[in-house]
């Protein structure tokens, strides 16, 4: 591919913001049908959300492993983000269940960018495998593997080494995306602004 939007000097400050967080040395599990909030922080383990629970992030988040969101299950920025958007990024897989949703604050224009850093082994040996009916509000960036979108799944941006689409599933490219300002959490004190869509 040609230039990415993303460069690996964002990806390092995006980790090392999440490394001066929390430090949680396992993996972070937030139990079926319970609402959960982290950030910054440093997972080493994995990241799941079970069927029907909530994760509310408040500042950058790195897992070292896979993250999995499952059936119902959804991740969601604090309100302090405000028209800010906030990042996770994933050394491992990411896997969202079936009528899984993944949105940024009330603000149309703040998102969660996910940044998966996989190459494969995940579901089909995938990077990223969006279920049926996933409603994905955020901008999604995998430099180094593939992403599959099941029927009827919906996501706003994806930047990927190849995507494999199913029937009925959207990619829905939103012109606000040119002006994110990413921010490293509720009442941060510095903003990341000169990511954009490249063409």
């Amino acid at each position: 591919p040609g230039t990415w939007p993303i460069s690996d000097g964002n990806i390092a400050d995006w980790k090392a913001e999440a490394d001066a967080g929390t430090l949680i040395s396992s993996s972070f599990v937030i139990p079926a049908g319970q609402t959960d909030t982290l950030g910054p922080a440093r997972v080493t383990g994995n990241m799941e959300l079970n069927d029907d629970s909530t994760l509310i992030m408040t500042g950058t988040i790195w897992v070292e492993g896979k993250i999995d969101v499952k059936k119902n299950a959804q991740v969601t920025l604090d309100p302090g983000y405000g028209s800010n958007s906030g990042v996770i990024i994933s050394d491992g897989t990411m896997h969202f269940g079936d009528d899984a949703n993944l949105a940024g604050t009330s603000d149309p224009n703040s998102f969660i960018l996910f940044v998966v850093l996989a190459a494969g082994g995940g579901h089909h040996d995938l990077a990223i495998d969006f279920h049926k009916r996933s409603n994905v509000d955020a901008v999604i960036f995998v430099p180094n593997g593939g992403v599959r979108l099941h029927q009827d799944a919906r996501v706003t941006q994806l930047t990927a080494n190849y995507i494999e689409i199913d029937e009925d599933s959207v990619i829905e490219y939103d012109s606000g995306l040119t002006n994110i300002n990413f921010s490293s959490g509720p009442g941060a004190g510095w903003q990341v602004t000169s990511w954009k869509e490249v063409e």
